[in-house]
């Protein structure tokens, strides 16, 4: 079992402003590549509908190492 936790946290919105609490979270991911590839896999699986692009207006990945310490250091332990 793997307790390291994960890095880069994928956010989606379908508003202009986040909405509260967790809500726009997707998931959690250990590379930010993954975080990516977990989005355009939700775009494919929607089959590039236009309604996924108009629903979803913005995303963003954070690295939580780097906004919890305000750094580009890697996280101890890596």
């Amino acid at each position: 079992m793997n307790d390291k936790p994960k890095r880069y946290l994928l956010i989606r919105g379908s508003w202009y402003y986040p909405r509260s609490g967790t809500r726009d979270w997707v998931g959690c991911y250990e590379t930010e590549e993954e975080a990516q590839a977990a989005l355009t896999t939700e775009f494919e699986k929607d089959n590039h509908s236009r309604e996924f692009e108009d629903e979803y207006m913005w995303s963003k990945t954070v690295d939580l190492y780097q906004w919890m310490y305000d750094t580009k250091e890697q996280a101890p332990n890596e």
